[in-house]
């Protein structure tokens, strides 16, 4: 086939995600997933993008669209955990909605403690209550103790051994991808020339969000469970700013002000990303081949 050519908003439309033992893509009417079974082959299939909830007017403008992207890329995203669930292992693995949904519940709940309360709480008893005379100190602080949770979260859940491998399958992911993006080519040697870091990943969007938190965190002043509402009802604004700057940097990546603010995020990268031995190289090619060829997108496939 002939070398891919994409243009921005194709080459944003790609995305991904890592699986168990496998590799989710994401195109502009498609979506790919493919595994790794333990008999060694690899399982694959290709389903229509039937978005839920980009489909009202508001969902396509600036700073609204991000919140809808995320709602339906967490959908997406447990519809591909299924489906590895279900093809990875010889055993009859099923991921049930009612699971799936009190699992994330509980993420979320969990989520509100570790990233709003407990730094809300941690600030006011290390700086005071939040005021015109400390307001950016107050905030600069809760977000730092913010990151920090964050960090040393990833950090420990990456110290375990099945983590390790779907952090193999992110970098797969993103290698897979910056080989396409570069050169055209969909092919595991030569995607494992590439870095296993990605402007565009998930992890740096959640970087985003916390840094962003800290500049519009400033303005907020008020009681404590006024302050802790507040935070809550910017969650959706928040996401929506670190998608719109997702979006640029993926079409001006080469901008050195792209590069000065991305660098905390592809830092934090290492964490969530490692160096894929070749067989997860296969199964993220596989993945993204099958998508390429049902999106009608060409690409060249080597062995170079």
């Amino acid at each position: 086939m002939k070398k891919g050519i994409l243009n921005a908003e194709q080459k944003f439309n790609i995305g991904g995600q890592a699986v168990i033992e496998g590799v989710m893509f994401r195109g502009k009417n498609f979506w790919s997933v493919a595994v790794r079974r333990e008999d060694g082959s690899i399982k694959s299939d290709v389903f229509p993008l039937n978005l839920r909830y980009q489909k009202s007017r508001i969902s396509k403008l600036p700073f609204f669209r991000g919140v809808f992207i995320l709602l339906d890329s967490l959908y997406l995203g447990y519809k591909a955990l299924e489906y590895s669930a279900a093809n990875a292992f010889d055993e009859d693995v099923k991921i049930e909605g009612k699971e799936f949904g009190f699992a994330g519940f509980l993420a979320a709940l969990i989520a509100v403690v570790l990233f709003v309360l407990i730094p809300l709480f941690a600030t006011k008893y290390l700086v005071g209550v939040q005021a015109n005379k400390n307001s950016f100190l107050f905030s600069l602080v809760e977000g730092l103790i913010r990151l920090s949770i964050f960090i040393f979260y990833l950090f420990g859940v990456s110290l375990l051994k099945d983590i390790q491998r779907v952090f193999a399958y992110h970098g797969a992911e993103h290698m897979v991808i910056h080989a396409f993006e570069h050169e055209g080519v969909v092919d595991p040697k030569r995607a494992s020339r590439y870095s296993p870091l990605h402007l565009s990943c998930g992890t740096s969007f959640i970087v985003f969000v916390l840094l962003i938190m800290i500049v519009l965190h400033a303005f907020i002043k008020g009681p404590f469970l006024v302050a802790f509402a507040i935070r809550l009802l910017l969650i959706p604004l928040v996401a929506g700013i670190s998608y719109e700057f997702v979006r640029f940097a993926r079409r001006h990546e080469e901008s050195l002000l792209v590069k000065i603010l991305s660098f905390p995020g592809l830092l934090v990268q290492k964490l969530t990303t490692r160096k894929p031995d070749l067989s997860q190289l296969e199964v993220a090619s596989h993945s993204l081949k099958v998508l390429l060829d049902s999106e009608n997108i060409s690409y060249k496939a080597t062995s170079l």
